[in-house]
């Protein structure tokens, strides 16, 4: 066959084929090449065919082979993403469960500190009343302190004593009517004396036995705000574990997102038509169009006719899928790591115990300004920037 005929049909044929259907940059490549071929190949159809079976080759090596190359990257980029995700998933995850349980232990902290508080004002009201109990009985013991006894409370001269003894036994009876006179005012000294005595006695002990409850009652009251304050102090560092785990939190969820930002992009990229390197309709169209270059070849090879059915007869064996690969996208493993429970990077507020308390300030707060509200605290999902507003 001279250079003017079968070849130069051939690439005549297979152009216009290409061209009616739109030309990649392969079935440019191919178009070049069997120019280049109506150059150099000898004027038979075995030297056509011989040239012809190198370019399928050549094709098939630098063009087929990058195909497959660059689908197992793209494919093996899907991979990685989603074994990041998993990884940043578990770690979001296990963050949270730490963040949470520090929420809690801090809500639980500040309810016993509240309780203390409780327990110093009880404290206090049961001083005031113990004291206010000691003050009658030390008063009476102090009024009973002292006992006087006056005998001549009756008169300065009471007890004077004078006889004539020449009044023969007067002396004697009267001597014996004082003598009983004395007995009486002993005898009544004696029992005012133990009365007096009884008194002091009980008030003494009454007094004793109250200033003692007094004392333990006042040093209870001081034992319970040593506790609040022990109790207090607990909880600041309880406080410090419970921002610590939010924010590690945060941080974790933040890596998590962008993760899945990066899943994102890469399914678009993979999706996208004219995209690039990880473009699945590109690369299908690639190899659909060097598939049918490569049986139209073929066919020139084997003597056929090259015309519009021999273009569908190759596109119609065309198998991206069996001959490269179907993309495993991970949709629906990316949509178990993107669910409620695993965080969906859609999150606009976070849910830890879902309460805060309000702890008042100074050394003696009332227990009713302990109070709790709700609390769903914002979040930011960017990397560049604190994940919630105390971080």
């Amino acid at each position: 066959m001279d250079r003017s005929g079968a070849s130069e049909n051939v690439l005549e044929q297979i152009g216009a084929l290409i061209q009616a259907h739109g030309k990649s940059a392969v079935q440019s490549e191919a178009i070049d090449n069997l120019h280049l071929l109506t150059a150099v190949t000898p004027e038979s159809k075995a030297a056509l065919d011989d040239a012809l079976r190198k370019v399928i080759a050549e094709l098939e090596l630098n063009v087929d082979s990058k195909i497959k190359d660059g689908f197992r990257a793209s494919q093996s980029k899907v991979d990685t993403t989603v074994s990041e995700i998993v990884t940043s998933t578990d770690f979001a995850v296990e963050q949270k469960s730490v963040a949470d349980n520090a929420d809690n232990e801090w809500s639980k902290c500040i309810e016993v500190e509240k309780s203390k508080r409780v327990a110093i004002e009880a404290a206090v009201a049961a001083e005031k009343i113990a004291d206010a109990a000691t003050v009658a009985p030390c008063q009476e013991q102090k009024d009973s302190t002292m006992y006087n006894f006056d005998p001549n409370s009756g008169g300065a001269n009471q007890w004077a004593f004078a006889c004539d003894f020449s009044s023969g036994d007067a002396c004697d009876q009267g001597l014996q009517a004082y003598e009983e006179r004395v007995t009486q005012m002993l005898s009544g000294l004696t029992t005012e004396a133990d009365i007096a005595t009884s008194t002091y006695t009980a008030a003494k002990g009454k007094c004793e036995s109250t200033t003692a409850t007094f004392n333990a009652k006042q040093q209870a009251r001081v034992d319970a705000v040593a506790a609040w304050q022990l109790q207090k102090t607990v909880c600041q560092t309880a406080h410090e574990n419970r921002r610590l785990g939010m924010c590690n939190f945060g941080m974790a969820l933040q890596t998590k997102c962008t993760k899945v930002d990066a899943y994102n992009k890469l399914i678009g990229d993979v999706g996208q038509v004219n995209g690039g390197e990880h473009s699945e309709p590109d690369r299908a169209k690639e190899w659909e169009s060097t598939a049918v270059t490569k049986c139209m070849l073929n066919l020139v090879i084997a003597g056929s006719d090259i015309n519009e059915a021999s273009r569908v007869t190759c596109t119609d064996q065309v198998d991206y899928a069996n001959d490269v690969g179907a993309m495993d996208l991970k949709e629906t493993q990316f949509s178990t790591l993107t669910s409620a429970t695993s965080f969906t990077c859609a999150e606009k507020q976070i849910t830890f115990s879902g309460g805060t308390w309000n702890v008042p300030a100074g050394d003696s707060p009332a227990s009713d300004t302990y109070t709790k509200t709700s609390y769903h605290p914002e979040v930011h999902l960017a990397e560049d920037s604190a994940a919630f507003q105390f971080c």
